[in-house]
């Protein structure tokens, strides 16, 4: 808990920054419309980790600076560098794509599966449901997003093409956020929360 909760506020911080580009480059209406609802729900998520580790440092040592965590430990950082991939990435498409569909359903399915193990074996029935309400918006994220995916591979005149497109990103990243994932988990068992990730 103390490794995990603090630090995943500056992933979620990274996904808003992406929802951000996305707002600001996308050529509809309709997609910045709904990217501006996803950037405002992961800064709220950001802040809900913070919050969390806040809560845990008024109880427990351990939980006041959570940007070593993020910047040096092991488990961090293949997520952190997919983080500043897609922050970095001004591609609207892509950034739709590689943020909601390929890393954050695997890297939110791993950090979930540990907090909510630690904390329930703690007695912590608080952390869970934060999860949850996190992960409620998360699926909206990824509907929205497969709705997106949909509008740009079924098109007529350009949806080959597209799908050729999406196929090359998802075999550079789809791997790399596994990885990602994994590295995430350590040693701790993944249950069936990444095999429902891996769906999307």
């Amino acid at each position: 808990m103390r490794e995990v909760v603090g630090a995943l506020q500056y992933r979620d911080w990274g996904l808003c920054v992406s929802h951000q580009n996305v707002t600001r480059f996308a050529l509809s209406s309709w997609i910045a419309g709904a990217t501006s609802f996803m950037m405002f729900d992961e800064l709220r998520h950001a802040q809900m980790y913070g919050r969390l580790a806040l809560a845990y440092g008024e109880h427990h040592e351990g939980f006041d600076d959570q940007r070593p965590a993020w910047m040096e430990l092991p488990r961090f950082q293949a997520t952190r560098r997919l983080v500043e991939e897609v922050m970095a990435t001004l591609d609207w498409g892509k950034a739709i794509v590689f943020g909601d569909l390929l890393f954050e359903p695997l890297n939110t399915a791993a950090a979930h599966t540990l907090l909510t193990t630690g904390s329930l074996a703690a007695g912590d029935g608080l952390t869970p449901f934060v999860c949850s309400s996190i992960e409620d918006d998360k699926v909206r994220h990824r509907e929205s997003a497969a709705a997106f995916l949909r509008l740009v591979c079924e098109d007529d005149a350009y949806g080959a093409a597209n799908r050729d497109l999406v196929g090359d990103w998802v075999t550079e990243l789809l791997p790399r956020a596994v990885n990602a994932a994994s590295d995430l988990l350590g040693d701790h068992e993944p249950g069936a929360r990444l095999d429902e990730a891996i769906t999307w």
